[in-house]
């Protein structure tokens, strides 16, 4: 799953029109991730 994060958020930072850090994307995905599995 943290290689389809790491995708995702590449993709979202290419197109991101905000021009934010691609860490800080990623660190969003994972965080939506843990969200999603601990069932919030």
């Amino acid at each position: 799953m943290g290689i389809g994060v790491f995708y995702l958020g590449f993709v979202r930072w290419v197109e991101d029109a905000e021009e934010r850090e691609l860490v800080a994307i990623v660190h969003e995905g994972f965080d939506q991730l843990k969200a999603v599995a601990s069932g919030a």
